[in-house]
């Protein structure tokens, strides 16, 4: 005789762990914390770029460039300046005021400057053989006409055994060709006021191109004394005419 089939107990269904509360459920409540974390503002870090390297290097190669040519101009410059001075150029840096400049001589016996002299005045280029004193200016014995501009004025000596004759030339033109030969006696004292580098003056003084004096022998020096001068030798210089 057949029995019934008996039921099999059912299990009672999973309720919610007894830490979690049980009016949220847990998956919107990781949901929610994962979306609060991701609104939170992240720290922003520099990102270099292969771009961003090549125009930093760009920046920085020009600007070492410029400062190493500006370094080698101003070396140049300074170069140029002493090459000047060894050669004698004559630089005009006011055209109102005289420049003059000794340049190199040829030879030894000759003397040699190049001047500049502004427009709006005459100049007269004078000599004389007597009456020279340390800073006086005698009458003059010879004397022509410069035009402004610039020139270049040569003396020549011509040494003979007790006298010496002088000759002067204005752009290569000799302009006295002979001054009267001066009496030459031991020792010389000259004086120039144009150097070997470039030099400018006013126009209210003579321009001393050569003050030579010889030593004066009529009367025998004492011991320990300063040599006398005679009034005799050169005196050649350059005057705007009034």
């Amino acid at each position: 005789m057949n029995q019934p089939a008996t039921p099999e107990p059912s299990e009672p269904e999973a309720g919610p762990p007894a830490s979690e509360s049980p009016g949220a459920p847990p998956q919107l409540e990781a949901i929610s914390g994962r979306r609060a974390d991701q609104t939170r503002p992240r720290p922003v870090r520099w990102q270099w770029s292969l771009l961003t390297l090549l125009l930093l290097m760009a920046v920085v190669g020009s600007w070492s460039a410029w400062y190493r040519t500006r370094s080698q101009n101003d070396w140049y410059r300074r170069q140029i300046d002493i090459l000047r001075d060894l050669a004698g150029e004559l630089v005009v840096n006011d055209p109102g005021r005289i420049a003059a400049v000794e340049v190199p001589p040829m030879w030894h016996s000759e003397r040699r400057w190049e001047v500049y002299l502004p427009e709006g005045h005459e100049y007269r280029l004078k000599a004389a053989t007597a009456g020279i004193g340390e800073r006086q200016f005698p009458d003059a014995e010879r004397e022509v006409s410069l035009a402004a501009g610039r020139h270049v004025i040569g003396l020549l000596e011509a040494d003979q055994r007790e006298w010496t004759q002088f000759t002067v030339e204005v752009d290569g033109q000799r302009v006295w060709p002979a001054i009267e030969p001066v009496s030459r006696t031991g020792n010389t004292s000259g004086q120039s006021d144009p150097a070997e580098r470039s030099q400018q003056f006013p126009l209210d003084r003579p321009l001393v191109l050569k003050r030579l004096r010889y030593a004066d022998l009529s009367q025998p020096p004492a011991p320990n004394t300063p040599t006398q001068w005679s009034d005799r030798g050169l005196l050649l210089w350059i005057e705007v005419v009034p």
